[in-house]
Order: structure tokens, then sequence, then C-alpha cells
């Protein structure tokens, strides 16, 4: 890219409507100059090709990305991770913010997520380390969103509980127990004081404990329970499946007693989860699984607070 085109990525924030876009943050490693790198992130996410031959336009006004601030580090003799790159020379380690226009993308979680840290940023030119640390969405975006159906709150008013910590287990063994074997334990869990009994995270509709028959025990037990503690209780049934099976889990699960239910959320997918929100009847509480292998390295993928 040429001096005079990097500039094209460049605005500053007081320039731009910033209802109009969502801001991207990352951190980088880069063996070039950090304006030159920054701008081919942008480009890679966005324009990377901002005219047509012959044509007298520049896309870039309205579909490029642009730079709003930069800030380089430290320079290094050697990257954190030498592997991702054979560059020779110093390092230069950035913090950037970049103002994507979302019309870009529009208020859908595969699209926004293929911009923020798809190969565009990840494979990008001149930058060998690069981890996504946030994105700050405006409210008139957020209005596109739902959020929670419940939420919180919603649980506390399901169990009555408002003054203490609600009480949440996991029926262990996790993998193994019968149908009926997992449903005594909640039974005794709940009668001794616990408020929420849940499905482990790796124990789904399988063979050994199918869900049909280990949601509709736990419906049962758990109106037992309720009848003899004069309590209200949970069951967290986790319906973690292929997505085109989410919305006849929820219906069944509902349907034998339970409650609550549980998905593993990245492994899913999260436009799934938003799907199964619109549909259900009951509380959804997401599990965490995958997230360790996108957060857990310091200077690459993505943070946890994304």
């Amino acid at each position: 890219m040429k001096n005079e085109d990097s500039k094209g990525f460049y605005a500053e924030q007081a320039d731009l409507a910033m209802e109009d876009h969502l801001i991207f943050e990352y951190r980088f490693e880069s063996f070039v100059d950090p304006e030159e790198a920054a701008a081919h992130l942008c480009q890679e996410q966005s324009t990377a090709q901002w005219k047509r031959v012959g044509v007298d336009e520049d896309l870039r006004c309205q579909f490029g990305a642009k730079v709003i601030e930069l800030t380089v580090i430290d320079q290094r003799e050697t990257s954190h991770y030498p592997e991702m790159g054979n560059e020779q020379g110093p390092v230069y380690s950035c913090r950037v913010k970049i103002a994507h226009p979302h019309a870009n993308f529009g208020p859908k979680i595969p699209n926004i997520l293929t911009a923020a840290c798809g190969e565009g940023a990840f494979y990008c030119p001149g930058i060998s380390v690069i981890k996504l640390l946030n994105i700050t969405f405006p409210d008139s975006f957020l209005d596109h969103f739902e959020g929670p159906k419940f939420g919180v709150q919603g649980l506390r008013n399901m169990l009555e509980v408002y003054e203490r910590p609600l009480f949440f287990g996991v029926v262990k063994p996790n993998i193994g127990l019968t149908p009926e074997s997992f449903a005594e334990l909640a039974y005794q869990s709940w009668l001794g004081g616990l408020d929420i009994a849940k499905d482990d995270e790796m124990q789904g509709d399988v063979d050994w404990s199918p869900l049909a028959e280990r949601s509709l025990l736990m419906g049962k037990a758990r109106r037992k329970a309720e009848e003899q503690t004069h309590e209200k209780k949970m069951y967290l049934a986790n319906i973690t499946d292929e997505a085109d099976r989410l919305l006849e889990l929820h219906d069944m699960c509902v349907k034998n007693g339970a409650n609550a239910l549980m998905v593993n959320a990245m492994t899913v997918g999260l436009s799934s989860i938003r799907m199964l929100r619109r549909h259900t009847q009951v509380p959804l509480v997401a599990h965490f699984d995958m997230i360790a292998p996108f957060t857990r390295v310091p200077y690459y993928g993505i943070d946890s607070n994304v």
C-alpha cells in the first residue's frame, strides 16, 4: 500500500458519525511501520479494493474502516511469539482503535465476527500477532438485540429467592448415571437446600441417558421436591446439540418439566442462541465451553471481555 493510500484509512473521531460505527480495539505486533500496519488492518477487514479500474471513485469514504487512535506501546527485538512470523528487525507492539461502519455487516453476529476477527484481521499483511480486546457498540445498534428474556432477576422471581445467593449445582457423577439414578440424586439435593439442579455441560441427549427420559424423571422429581420443601426448585436441562434440534429439544424438555435450559453457547453458535432466545418459554443459561482457546493466550486471539 502506498503512503497516500494509507491516509484513506485514517480519520478523526470527531469527524465521524459514531452512531454509524462500531469500535474494534486491538493489540498487535508488527515488523513494519505501525501506521502502515494499522491501515492494512482497516483495508483487510473492510474495503480491500476501494475503486474500479477506470472509475473515479473512493469507496473508503462510506465503507472503509478507519483508524481513530493508534498507540505504539513499545519496541522489542523479538515477537512474543516468534513462530508466528519469520521477519527480522524491531517489533512494534501497538494498540489501535478502529471505527468500522456497521452498515457493512448489520446487526448480525456472524457478520460482525467475520469483520472483527476473520481472516482480514488475523491474516493481515505486516501483522504477526493480534488480539481483539474490545468492541464498543452505539446504543442505536444495540437496540436490534433483545438481550436476556429472563435474566438473573427472572431466575429469582421464579424461585422466589431474593435475599441470598442462588444455590446452583451439577448432579455428579456427571457421566454414566441412568436417568433414574440421576433424578434421585437431584431430588435429594433439592431436599438438602439446592435451588437449581443441572445437567453437566458434557451430558446431552445420549443413548445411556436419553434426554426425553431424563427430563421427564427430573420434572417429576422437581415437583415432588417442591411439595416436600414448600420451596420453588429448578431443573436446568442441557439441550446442547446440532442447531436444527434445539427448538425440538426445548419444547420436549419444557413439556417434561424442565423450567430452565442450558446451552453450550460457543459450540452451538451464538446465532443459534439468538434464535433459541426468541423461541424460549423458560430461562436460558449459557455455558462457557470453548471460550478458553480464544482467550487464554495473552497476546493472540480474542479477549474474554469480548
